[in-house]
């Protein structure tokens, strides 16, 4: 009797293991080497597409120019400036024509820096400045004390003209030290006198003249400081006053 037992048929890999096995074993088990080198491969083939898509299109995507093209003349404008013409100093002001037969204005003259000096007289074609003069010998004053107070006083000097022609006039007032001030003065002329103080004078200047046989009356106020106010001196064009 034969023993009749069971037939194994051979094991066949299936189709995809024999696929394999044509492979080189290194990629059918693939190890750390295997992965290495497959990464490689993989940045290497990305590195080589961009150099070249950036070879055929040039710089930042730009389509490349070549460098044999011809380049156009550059004109240059011309440098000469048209007869009649003036330059404009400014870019772009059109330039200006000079005009014949224009002529600019004149400065105008340097004022003096210096001012009228103190106690000057207006000068007038009948007497020099300062009352002196055949005219204004005949000017006479006489001083007029006024009312006191306690602490100012008032008085007068009246002026006369004795020549025959208008002549100009200065009265100078000298005080001791317990006059201080003078807080106003005035005079019936057509205009008021100009005054100038010293260290303890007062000169008022006539700004009219006086006409022959006229009169003027000056008046003024000043602050004291005790009972010496009289003046010291009383002058009408370097005359003593009467």
């Amino acid at each position: 009797m034969f023993a009749v037992g069971r037939h194994h048929a051979p094991d066949v890999p299936p189709e995809p293991e024999r696929g394999l096995r044509r492979l080189p074993r290194w990629l059918r088990e693939p190890g750390p080497v295997a992965l290495l080198v497959v990464a490689v491969l993989i940045v290497a083939c990305g590195i080589w597409a961009v150099v070249d898509m950036n070879r055929d299109s040039g710089p930042s995507g730009l389509a490349t120019v070549p460098t044999d093209a011809p380049v156009p003349p550059l004109e240059v404008p011309p440098t000469g400036i048209p007869s009649g013409a003036v330059p404009s100093d400014a870019a772009g002001s059109p330039p200006v024509t000079p005009t014949a037969g224009v002529a600019e204005p004149p400065s105008s003259p340097a004022r003096p820096t210096t001012g009228p000096t103190t106690g000057a007289a207006p000068a007038h074609p009948s007497a020099t400045a300062g009352g002196s003069g055949a005219g204004s010998a005949a000017v006479t004053g006489a001083y007029v004390p006024g009312s006191a107070w306690g602490d100012g006083f008032t008085a007068s000097v009246n002026l006369t003209n004795a020549g025959g022609s208008a002549t100009t006039w200065r009265v100078v007032l000298e005080f001791p030290d317990g006059v201080t001030a003078n807080t106003q003065y005035w005079s019936n002329a057509a205009a008021k006198p100009s005054m100038t103080v010293g260290e303890h004078t007062w000169t008022f200047t006539g700004a009219t003249t006086i006409p022959a046989g006229g009169s003027v009356t000056l008046g003024f106020q000043f602050d004291k400081n005790g009972e010496d106010f009289a003046p010291s001196s009383c002058t009408v064009n370097g005359r003593a006053c009467g």
